[in-house]
């Protein structure tokens, strides 16, 4: 068997996803980027790709970045967090979409 896709998503585990209220205010309470990281890894769990990919949530406040430079780049150009890279690359930002991530492992593997 070939190595595990590796899936990492940067964030602060518990700050909610930026953004994502409409304009009358209405928004009520957000989950956090590490509640949306725990979605996504019973997703992914829960699937065909459970054996296949490795999940992991960085948080940026605790970790040394230039340990991860591409996903470093891309947070010092200020793309927002989430930031998810898959293998090291930089992949989607702005939130964590389970489906979305989920077809782009598969067509990755």
């Amino acid at each position: 068997m070939t190595d595990k896709l590796k899936v990492d998503i940067f964030g602060v585990k518990s700050e909610p996803v930026p953004g994502g209220c409409g304009c009358n205010g209405g928004c009520g309470p957000q989950p956090t980027m590490g509640e949306l990281f725990n979605e996504l890894v019973d997703f992914i769990n829960d699937s065909d790709l459970a054996a296949k990919v490795e999940l992991n949530f960085i948080d940026v406040n605790e970790t040394d970045m230039d340990n991860y430079p591409e996903a470093k780049k891309s947070l010092d150009n200020e793309l927002p967090i989430p930031l998810t890279t898959i293998n090291g690359k930089p992949t989607m930002y702005g939130g964590i979409n389970k489906e979305l991530i989920y077809r782009k492992v598969k067509k990755a593997i």
